[in-house]
């Protein structure tokens, strides 16, 4: 049997389940981390038990089709009526068009590669870094947190409140959607609040403006004109989970030979 919770936060145990048993999740929200046959993960998915209980059951223990996207609802608060402003709450789904894979390496780098040079004009971001980190979080542009985010930049939960977020001038929202971050050495799955954009230019104006204007990255603008040292001390800031983060940005510019584009 698996024993669910009542809140996804609380030890405090739930009705049961029978290994095996198929059931239908409401919803999914993120809670206290459950490591199990599918993996580690901080979600919980909500089902309605037999005897009408409702209560949580961790998502590392549940067989679904998919683990790259919520397969419910987020169990967040509901999704604002209208795009715009600087902080509120996160939409289920992006209401826009998003952007479309591109077809090849070279075509990403053609479509990116001059937002990324606009952005080191604008801020002193070296474009190179800016294309690895966009190629490494997005993978070449496929995925983009189905929000035209390619870099994984996350509205921030405001101060003291449960429900709203902050996503900044040049965002147009925030979605919810499961992610991998690095909890000692283990990949774990939680719901993140991706920042949303109309278009790939607007992820790539707020990436360099997050980094300009984020005093934690401050020291690594010392380094605008080598391109290596600012992406590891990006790392020694903390801008990533992984450990090996850095490494993987250098390791992609001197492959693609990015620093073409600086």
């Amino acid at each position: 049997f698996l024993v669910t919770r009542r809140d996804p936060r609380s030890p405090e145990p739930g009705g049961t389940v029978r290994d095996g048993e198929n059931f239908v999740i409401r919803c999914q929200v993120d809670g206290a981390r459950k490591d199990g046959r599918f993996g580690a993960s901080h979600i919980w998915d909500q089902v309605q038990l037999a005897t009408g209980e409702v209560a949580y059951l961790p998502d590392a223990l549940t067989q679904t089709a998919t683990k790259e996207t919520l397969v419910a609802p987020y169990c967040g608060p509901p999704a604002p009526r209208r795009v715009g402003g600087t902080q509120g709450q996160c939409f289920d789904e992006a209401p826009i068009r998003l952007a479309r894979s591109p077809r090849s390496h070279a075509a990403f780098l053609r479509q990116a590669g001059p937002h990324a040079r606009r952005s080191f004009r604008a801020t002193g971001v070296p474009a190179s870094v800016t294309l690895a980190q966009a190629i490494l979080e997005s993978g070449w542009g496929r995925h983009h947190a189905d929000a035209n985010n390619y870099f994984g930049v996350k509205a921030e939960r405001l101060a003291g409140a449960d429900v709203g977020f902050l996503w900044g001038r040049n965002a147009l929202g925030c979605v919810h959607q499961p992610t991998n971050e690095s909890e000692d050495g283990v990949a774990v799955r939680t719901v993140a609040q991706f920042r949303l954009y109309r278009t790939m230019r607007g992820s790539f104006v707020d990436h360099g403006m997050f980094l300009r204007e984020n005093p934690r990255y401050a020291r690594a603008f010392r380094y605008s004109r080598s391109p290596k040292r600012f992406a590891r001390a990006l790392q020694r800031a903390g801008y990533a989970t992984d450990p090996g983060y850095s490494a993987k940005l250098v390791q992609l510019i001197r492959e693609n030979r990015l620093t073409r584009w600086d």
